[in-house]
C-alpha cells in the first residue's frame, strides 16, 4: 500500500549501506514507514504497535522485526519507552544470506510484524548490553560486531522456532562469537577451534544447519566488515585487507569484486558519492 494512502506524516531517512543503529524513544510515534528494518522493544511499560491497519501489543520481553513493507505506529495511553534496533537494509540482506538461503526473501514478504519472544531474563541482558552501547557510541571499534551479534541471534531465534531442523545453542553461539572483527584475522583452522566440537564434525553440522560451509561465511564476514571500514574510515584498503585476515591485496580486492562487482576502491567512492545523512538522533554504530 503506498505511503499516502495509509496517510504517513513522516518518513526515516535511509541508513547508510552497512550500518546498524541503536536509538532510544521515549513517546508515542507518528504513522510510518522506512526502507530499513528495525527490532524495535518496550523498555518501560507496555503498548501497542500499529502495523499496515492491525493492533499488535508491545510488551516486555518482546522483541518485534518491522521492515520496508510495514507501515507502522506505536502508541501508549502511558508514557512507554522503547529501544530500536536500526539495519540497513543492504546489510539485513547480508546477515539474512549468512544464516539461511531466502530467509531475506521470506521476511520481505511478511504481512505481519514478527514477534520474537524471550525470556525476562534474556531480554534484560540484551537490553543492558544495548544500554551500554549507546553510552559507548561510535568511538568503540566493538559496538558495530556487538549489534550484529544481538541481530544474529534475533534472526537465530525466529529461525529456531520455525525451522524444522533447528539450529542448536552451539551454532548460534559460534555464530555471535565469530561475528567479533578481531576474529576476522585468525585462520580458518583457529576459528573453528572457538567452537566446542571436533573439526571434521563441526564442518559438517555448520553447513547442515547454516547452509553453507564455515570458510564461505567467514568470507562473508569478513568482506562485508571490510565493506564498512572502506565506508566509514580513512585506512587504506591495504590496512583493510590486513585487518580482515588478508595478507594479499590483490586476493582480497579479487574477494571483494567477487561479492561487490566493484573494487574496494570503487565501492567507496560510489558510497560517499550517495552521501546519505545519518538518520536524526541516531547512534551510528557502523
Amino acid at each position: 500500500m503506498a505511503m499516502k494512502d495509509m496517510n504517513v506524516t513522516k518518513t526515516i531517512q535511509k541508513l547508510q549501506p552497512d550500518e546498524i543503529t541503536t536509538f532510544l524513544w521515549d513517546d508515542n510515534s507518528v504513522l510510518h514507514r522506512h526502507s530499513d528494518w528495525e527490532f524495535t522493544s518496550t523498555v518501560d511499560g507496555t503498548g501497542s504497535n500499529i502495523v499496515n491497519g492491525v493492533a499488535y501489543p508491545l510488551m516486555p520481553g518482546d522483541f518485534v522485526l518491522l521492515g520496508p513493507q510495514h507501515v507502522h505506529q506505536y502508541v501508549s495511553d502511558k508514557p512507554i519507552q522503547r529501544r530500536d534496533v536500526c539495519i540497513a537494509a543492504e546489510k539485513m540482506q547480508q546477515l539474512c544470506l549468512l544464516l539461511a538461503p531466502g530467509l531475506y526473501e521470506k521476511l520481505c514478504k511478511t504481512e505481519k510484524p514478527i514477534i520474537i519472544h524471550l525470556s525476562i531474563e534474556t531480554f534484560g541482558e540484551l537490553h543492558q548490553r544495548l544500554n551500554k552501547l549507546s553510552a559507548l557510541g561510535s568511538a568503540n571499534k566493538y559496538s558495530g560486531a556487538t549489534l550484529v551479534s544481538i541481530v544474529v541471534y534475533l534472526l537465530g531465534v525466529y529461525l529456531e522456532h520455525k525451522s524444522e531442523k533447528s539450529m542448536p545453542e552451539s551454532i548460534l553461539s559460534f555464530l555471535q562469537q565469530i561475528s567479533n572483527p578481531d576474529v576476522f584475522s585468525m585462520r580458518i583452522n583457529d576459528i573453528i577451534s572457538l567452537s566446542s566440537y571436533s573439526h571434521s564434525h563441526f564442518i559438517k553440522i555448520f553447513k547442515k544447519y547454516v547452509g553453507k560451509t564455515i570458510i564461505e561465511y567467514v568470507t562473508d564476514l569478513r568482506i562485508s566488515y571490510a565493506a564498512t571500514l572502506l565506508t566509514s574510515t580513512d585506512l587504506s584498503v591495504i590496512t583493510i585487507a590486513s585487518k580482515v585476515g588478508y595478507d594479499n591485496q590483490s586476493f582480497f580486492a579479487q574477494k571483494f569484486k567477487n561479492k561487490y562487482n566493484v573494487s574496494p576502491m570503487e565501492y567507496r567512492n560510489s558510497v560517499h558519492e550517495k552521501d546519505y545523512p545519518p538518520p536524526p538522533c541516531l547512534i551510528s554504530i557502523f
